[in-house]
């Protein structure tokens, strides 16, 4: 069995810092935290190991609310030009989407509002 590569102290110490340049949390993607599957295995999910660090997979009340505006903008510009509805690919990632809106479903309730 190898040995650990980062220890859970380390991981729970960088997924903060990361928290801090970001402005949230790290959506559970290596572009964004390298260490997540070291995370992921030590502490059984993305979930888990967040709470570990104190940290949700969910914005706080308030959080976020020009990006969330910025998400609405964009979602109602794709139905303006293209005529169609909005899909999680539009997006550069959908996590960051589901992490101010708290779901996939809750965005597109805001759509056209």
């Amino acid at each position: 069995m190898a040995a650990k590569r980062y220890t859970d102290e380390y991981l729970i110490d960088e997924v903060k810092r990361i928290t801090k340049v970001l402005g949230r949390p790290p959506i559970g993607a290596a572009s964004e935290f390298p260490g997540v599957g070291a995370a992921t295995k030590s502490f059984g999910s993305w979930e888990q190991f967040l709470n570990a660090a104190d940290l949700t997979l969910v914005a706080p009340e308030g959080e976020g609310k020009e990006t969330k505006e910025r998400y609405i903008k964009e979602a109602n510009e794709i139905i303006r030009i293209l005529g169609r509805t909005p899909k999680m690919t539009d997006f550069d990632d959908y996590r960051v989407v589901k992490y101010y809106f708290g779901s996939w479903q809750e965005f597109k309730d805001c759509w056209n509002k």
